[in-house]
């Protein structure tokens, strides 16, 4: 079970990858229009570069953690978040652009053209954006947007604030619990000993050295001392046989 989910969770990661790698080397003012990722990147405009990391992602979960649990919550929350980012977008578009019309028809197809230039929200925000053709320019929609994004992340990661909140609780609760302070207290005097035993070393060695030189310095005066008697004498007797 747990190898299954591996392999799942690395043609996740894989998948999204590609997906990246086609956005980075495939500009979208340069793809034809008759291969499967022009058609990806025509129905979906940016997101698709969120659709790449969501899978990177979604992947790497499965494949370090193995048990993700996804709930039917998760995906629509996961869906509103897609889909508001979407919106923003195509809003982004419409603020950018000339107005709108104020017939639906009119309208819905000037917010098409936007989500077809792949450049804003996708033919899919477009056509989620039609209902709200008339209010889709006013700040109001705008702040909406946001607060309903915002939400629909919170839901999707809920669980892992909840696994953050529970680890940071539980480190605390161990931070202050004896055997945690016991064992900090060990490390600590292992860290002291280990330093002590380097600064030993340390003066052992400087000891040595100065010891060496020192040795090294008697040795020589020594040779210096018993090489000078020979030296007198041989000048003596030679001034001795010089007279004579």
């Amino acid at each position: 079970m747990n190898k299954k989910r591996k392999i799942e969770g690395f043609i996740w990661i894989v998948a999204g990858i590609i997906l990246i790698l086609l956005l980075v080397i495939n500009s979208p003012d340069k793809s034809s229009n008759d291969n499967l990722f022009s058609l990806i990147l025509m129905f979906f405009g940016k997101m698709t570069w969120f659709l790449g990391l969501s899978a990177i992602v979604y992947g790497a979960f499965v494949f370090f953690l193995e048990k993700v649990n996804v709930t039917r919550g998760k995906i629509i929350a996961f869906i509103g978040w897609f889909l508001s980012l979407s919106l923003i977008l195509i809003r982004n578009s419409v603020l950018h652009g000339n107005p709108l019309s104020k017939t639906f028809i009119e309208a819905g197809r000037e917010l098409l053209s936007y989500g077809f230039n792949k450049q804003s929200g996708g033919v899919l925000g477009g056509v989620v954006s039609m209902p709200f053709y008339k209010v889709i320019s006013s700040s109001e929609m705008g702040i909406l947007l946001i607060v309903f994004m915002i939400v629909s992340i919170f839901f999707v990661v809920k669980d892992f604030i909840e696994f953050g909140y529970e680890y940071i609780k539980e480190w605390i609760r161990y931070s202050k619990s004896d055997e945690y302070k016991e064992k900090k207290r060990k490390l600590a005097a292992k860290k002291y000993a280990e330093k002590l035993k380097k600064t030993n070393y340390k003066e052992y060695q400087k000891q040595m050295l100065k010891e060496k030189i020192i040795n090294s310095r008697n040795e020589k005066l020594s040779f210096e001392i018993s090489k000078k008697p020979k030296e007198n004498f041989c000048k003596r007797h030679k001034f001795i046989l010089t007279r004579n």
